[in-house]
């Protein structure tokens, strides 16, 4: 899975990994071709991903829920700029059920990566996947519109919630 993972990262769109041009049908078309295991033999020793490929592969792979994971959407959502004050006055959760990882300058929920370019707002998305809580400490400068859309997302496909929203 992993390296499906680095693989789609580094493969241009539509590119075919193993072509079978030559070869005549099988008598057994079930079977794994012997030349298919040394083609991608081949092409995973000369590949050499990077430390940042493999982390991304990582965070996107080990965060991603399993298939028969659901969230709860809410009902009656907030409006963007209602969701954003409760943010700042009473901050936010982590579904139970949502995954987050953080490596370097990224986080991953559920599979989704988000860059965190800005120094302040990593250690804050940090401490929000280690605690699974948000919390904004009074006096610091607001987030970033572009993290408020972000969690807004997570919110509306029920990945994180407000604390007084009564999830577990």
């Amino acid at each position: 899975m992993i390296w499906s993972e680095l693989q789609a990262e580094r493969s241009p769109p539509r590119r075919a990994l193993f072509r079978d041009a030559g070869l005549t049908p099988s008598a057994h078309p079930a079977r794994l071709p012997d030349r298919m295991i040394d083609d991608a033999r081949a092409q995973l020793l000369h590949w050499r991903p990077s430390r940042r490929e493999v982390a991304l592969a990582l965070l996107r792979q080990l965060s991603e829920p399993k298939p028969r994971v659901t969230f709860e959407r809410p009902a009656r959502p907030l409006a963007p700029p209602r969701f954003a004050s409760s943010i700042r006055l009473h901050g936010l959760q982590a579904d139970r059920r949502t995954r987050m990882l953080y490596s370097s300058r990224t986080l991953a929920i559920n599979g989704a990566l988000l860059p965190l370019p800005d120094r302040a707002h990593h250690a804050l998305m940090r401490s929000f996947a280690d605690r699974r809580e948000l919390v904004v400490p009074p006096g610091r400068h607001p987030l970033p519109a572009a993290i408020i859309r972000h969690l807004y997302e997570w919110y509306l496909a029920g990945w994180v919630h407000p604390p007084c929203a009564g999830y577990a």
